[in-house]
């Protein structure tokens, strides 16, 4: 039996950021499946929510240094009573910290290069805080490796403190850092340091494993393709439903703003394109699940659009959403390059619904290059004439009976596949 230990800014039930649990949680599941030993050690943020079922050991630590478990939140025995004093009145200060934080981020964000100049300095303050704890679980462990997983990128600063341990470590990428977001070079040279110490690199899709290649000079064999997908256990707990509207119902799911449009999933075009689309066919529905900003006021404003909206939902619930849907919509930004890099997760369970699909984004989105290599929908810019287009088109299908689909791969695209490959490369059995 191995025995690893994985390390992520978001577990469950720490977080409620279901999106950044989902590539550990279901990876150290594989583990655990594979007859392994797994510990993830994740940050506490002030959230306890509830959590799914799992056979492994999650640890949490807050940015003050201590250690929480869930079930009786307890500071941890490695620090002792005047370290616990001293910890306490740091988090009584720590108001004061964090303004000031605030201030220095934006220089201090050269050095990380995280979406969110405050990242960076709140997860290295983690860091160094942690190490100590780290080092002890490590050390107690005796762990075969250590997975390191961002974003936020800034977990990777702890790759040379763990080298000194000499265990082995891997890099995962969830997203890219330096590749798309350019413009810190301290950052790149940084990031170019801790790949060149890691022993495996792991990231998500072919593109990012040639820019990793290209801008680092990092030896092919290094770096391992395991994508994400959706889980084929948790679709076939779904009970099939048959849809029970009439309506060509067209669905948007995923985290998004109705009240004020952003650049990062600006939806303004996809609401006027549907409003058009709809004063010619009536029998159409427009639904956006997962609403950010929702409440009855806004309910109220897009019902008279015949568009309905709600807020969070659960896993669950959000597969029976796309299973009554005929179309799923899926959008990345085309304000950077961040979608050649980038796959969804969402995209991976619109296919697991066998839903026929609308991609908005970039050219060369990895989204456009899924959805038209499988054949599953279509794709098209975030563009009000061109998104009435690709409703027009799939509603025709949808009238004449045609508009099913079936992804012919659709077992590369479950989590369960590429995770297979995941424990092959800690098993060393795995080739670049």
């Amino acid at each position: 039996m191995r025995k690893h230990i994985i390390i992520t800014w978001n577990m469950l039930p720490f977080t409620d950021n279901w999106g950044g649990c989902q590539r550990m949680y279901y990876l150290a599941d594989s583990l655990i499946s594979a007859g392994d030993s797994v510990e993830i050690i994740c940050a506490y943020e002030g959230v306890f929510v509830p959590e799914l079922k799992h056979d492994f050991s999650i640890f949490a630590c807050d940015i003050r240094g201590c250690m929480i478990r869930k079930e009786d939140l307890y500071y941890n025995s490695f620090i002792s009573e005047k370290e616990r004093n001293l910890i306490d009145y740091a988090g009584r200060k720590r108001g004061l910290i964090m303004h000031i934080a605030t201030i220095i981020a934006k220089g201090a964000n050269t050095f990380f290069n995280e979406s969110s100049s405050n990242k960076g300095i709140k997860v290295y303050i983690w860091v160094f805080k942690n190490l100590k704890n780290l080092k002890e679980i490590i050390k107690k462990s005796c762990c075969d490796d250590v997975i390191i997983s961002g974003p936020p990128h800034t977990l990777f600063f702890l790759l040379p403190k763990l080298k000194k341990m000499g265990v082995r470590t891997i890099l995962d990428y969830r997203d890219p850092w330096n590749t798309w977001r350019a413009g810190f070079p301290i950052s790149k040279r940084i990031e170019g340091k801790f790949l060149n110490l890691a022993d495996e690199i792991v990231c998500t899709n072919k593109n990012m494993k040639g820019s990793l290649r290209t801008d680092f000079k990092i030896t092919p064999k290094k770096i391992h393709v395991i994508g994400n997908g959706y889980s084929k256990k948790n679709w076939n707990c779904i009970e099939c439903s048959d849809k029970s509207e009439e309506d060509f119902v067209i669905s948007y799911i995923g985290s998004i703003n109705l009240r004020n449009f952003v650049s990062y999933r600006n939806c303004k075009n996809m609401i006027e394109a549907f409003e058009k689309f709809n004063n010619k066919y009536k029998d159409t529905k427009l639904k956006f699940v997962g609403i950010n900003d929702f409440d009855n006021d806004l309910l109220e404003k897009y019902k008279k659009k015949n568009v309905e909206i709600k807020g969070k939902v659960s896993v669950d619930e959000s597969f029976r959403i796309m299973e009554k849907s005929d179309v799923l919509m899926i959008m990345h930004t085309a304000e950077d390059m961040s979608g050649k890099y980038i796959i969804s997760a969402k995209l991976y369970d619109y296919i697991a619904a066998n839903k026929a699909v609308i991609g908005i984004g970039h050219d060369y989105d990895l989204h456009k290059e899924i959805i038209e290599k499988e054949d599953i929908g279509v794709f098209c810019r975030n563009d009000t004439c061109e998104i009435k287009a690709a409703y027009e088109k799939l509603y025709e299908k949808w009238k004449a009976g045609t508009l099913k689909v079936c992804c012919s791969n659709k077992e590369v695209y479950t989590r369960e596949f590429q995770n297979r490959k995941y424990v092959r490369l800690l098993n060393g059995e795995l080739d670049a």
